[in-house]
């Protein structure tokens, strides 16, 4: 529901003000009200009358009309024309339009404009007003009086006196001259300094307005009007936006919060002014250490799971070097495909239409990929956490284990190769592929970096050639690799499939890098629920800064990447939290 102001908002200028002048200069006997009307100006100026009072004084001059309703139907033949033009792209079935004029005026247009009107009640015949004028406060009353529990979308007025409406809506925008721009209305008093205690319910609200007055002008649904650097109106289509968060580590330290955290996500997601395309999670969403048992990791992911399946976008999950229970651990405590599955993956499968492998084992995989069908975006995620687990220390443990080994196998190598990178069967090549995985790891000690070989096929389906590589581990099999791809085939296309960008997490930290052409972007942890959080972040417990995440925001038009920090930044208030704005990162 989009609730309109109508005065200077969606129709240029003052109704009232113009139909009074209108029915002026058709009947100069109405100038017999004048000295009346002039004297409790002065009365209501100098405050010794309320609005409501100064306008039914304002109003005799209707005593004066022998047909007030033949009146309004030729006033609107005259001065329709005065209905702005920027708000009818933004209509929905079930609007509102809210305003201190009389009802009787408004009624012609509003139902002609298909609106729901909320107004002034005024006698047409005697000016007399029943209850109070439509302002202020009085308008957050007469809404919740007609729609109880309904949420308002988008609000929009030129007068900041609707603060009040304004404040009780998801998103609102001041109108001045037909152009709008973002609203910040909450108070001083919500403002969080240092380690204050606060409402956090509020922090969050706050900082959400924060956020969609930096995100907005770059996202579907912005006004035409809305500056921007590209034209967020003609190509708002092909705009992706992708809520992207890693390392939530719900079992650390602080579980009640960091689970409150992941719920609060997933709210932000569902009740968004606008439907995101996708929620990418790049694992850790547990931390588990020494010798956990079985049972305990899986309640402590299933925990994570069942705040994760209420999302009503499709939610994209790749494992983290955490999320196996099988740091120094035993082989029968990791948590295996077929736990990934009964988990979430099976749930993704049914309820998101995600891409699974059936592997040679009879298993189904823990990696997968998502198309957005109408924006040709494939989101792959890759399970870079596979290791042999039948490999043990002499106490039994698990040798390879989250700390010291990340593997991709030749059977997930191949099926990236020959399955997540085609796109024979698409009628439109030019698809872009985000890759989702944990890490990027540095130098493995078992075995060679399956992520750099990943990296080699990513370029090669870049540049529409061939990638061959095979190594053999002479210690263990398992860390084999084989890997063959043809991607020649899409070279006499005009538009190609390509690579966007890699979404990690694993580092706690917000950066960037380009290898061999590949933007590989990560993440910040998503709470600050263990030791590990990075200290140079401000994060203060109970405020904005605890929950952390970004939106990704992908211009397939020009090929750009922006992205908008939610939470977690160096201040509470958006300053260095953003990347890669105005011009965007080019892929």
């Amino acid at each position: 529901m989009n609730v309109y102001d109508f005065d200077k908002t969606i129709y240029n200028g003052d109704s009232t003000t113009h139909f009074y002048f209108f029915c002026l200069k058709r009947h100069k006997s109405l100038l017999k009200f004048l000295p009346k009307q002039g004297f409790h100006f002065l009365r209501y100026a100098f405050k010794r009358i309320t609005k409501t009072q100064f306008k039914e004084q304002f109003y005799v001059f209707l005593t004066g009309l022998k047909d007030v309703d033949e009146e309004v139907r030729l006033f609107w033949e005259s001065h329709e024309k005065n209905m702005l033009t920027w708000w009818p792209d933004w209509r929905s079935n079930d609007d509102v339009l809210i305003s201190a004029s009389p009802e009787f005026l408004l009624e012609p247009i509003a139902k002609k404009m298909n609106f729901y009107l909320m107004a002034s009640r005024v006698d047409k015949h005697t000016g007399k007003t029943t209850g109070e004028n439509c302002w202020g406060e009085e308008k957050v009353r007469r809404f919740y009086e007609k729609f109880s529990g309904e949420t308002i979308k988008f609000f929009f007025s030129d007068s900041t006196s609707d603060a009040p409406l304004a404040k009780i809506a998801k998103i609102a925008y001041l109108i001045k001259k037909d152009k709008a721009t973002f609203w910040m209305c909450y108070d001083d008093e919500y403002k969080v300094k240092g380690r204050k205690k606060t409402d956090y319910n509020k922090v969050c609200e706050m900082e959400e307005q924060d956020f969609y007055r930096r995100f907005l002008p770059y996202s579907a649904g912005s006004p035409e009007n809305v500056p921007t650097y590209y034209n967020a109106y003609t190509d708002q289509y092909r705009r992706v936006n992708i809520v992207y968060c890693a390392d939530s580590h719900t079992d650390g330290f602080k579980t009640k919060l960091s689970l409150d955290n992941v719920k609060r996500i997933m709210d932000f997601v569902n009740n968004a002014p606008f439907k995101y395309d996708a929620v990418v999670n790049a694992g850790d969403i547990i931390a588990p250490f020494g010798k956990i048992p079985k049972a305990k990791a899986y309640k402590s992911a299933d925990n994570f799971f069942r705040l994760a399946k209420k999302c009503d976008v499709p939610f994209i999950f790749a494992k983290g070097n955490h999320d196996l229970n099988d740091w120094d651990n035993f082989p029968d405590r990791v948590l295996n495909d077929s736990d990934w599955g009964k988990l979430f993956l099976n749930h993704a499968e049914k309820k998101y239409g995600i891409n699974r492998q059936n592997k040679k084992n009879g298993e189904k995989s823990t990696w997968h990929y998502y198309d957005i069908e109408e924006k040709k975006i494939r989101i792959v995620s890759i399970d870079i956490q596979e290791r042999d687990t039948s490999v043990l220390t002499d106490s039994g443990a698990c040798k390879h284990h989250g700390g010291n080994a990340w593997f991709i196998s030749k059977e997930q190598m191949q099926w990236i190769a020959d399955t997540a990178f085609n796109f024979d069967s698409k009628s439109e090549k030019d698809w872009g592929i985000i890759l989702t995985l944990h890490q990027y790891p540095n130098k493995p000690k078992f075995h060679e970096n399956a992520a750099d070989v990943l990296l080699d096929l990513c370029v090669a389906l870049n540049e529409q050639g061939t990638y061959s590589y095979s190594s053999k581990n002479e210690e263990n099999s398992f860390y084999d690799i084989d890997v063959k791809a043809d991607f020649t085939r899409y070279a006499k296309e005009e538009k190609k499939p390509h690579i966007v960008c890699w979404l990690l997490g694993h580092d706690h930290e917000r950066k960037h890098d380009i290898r061999k052409g590949i933007n590989i972007i990560w993440t910040i942890n998503g709470s600050p629920s263990t030791s590990s959080s990075d200290p140079r972040m401000v994060r203060i417990v109970g405020t904005c800064t605890q929950n952390s995440f970004d939106v990704v925001n992908i211009d397939t038009l020009h090929r750009k990447i922006r992205i908008f920090a939610y939470g977690a930044k160096t201040t509470c208030y958006g300053e260095d939290g953003n990347r890669f704005l105005p011009d965007g990162l080019s892929y």
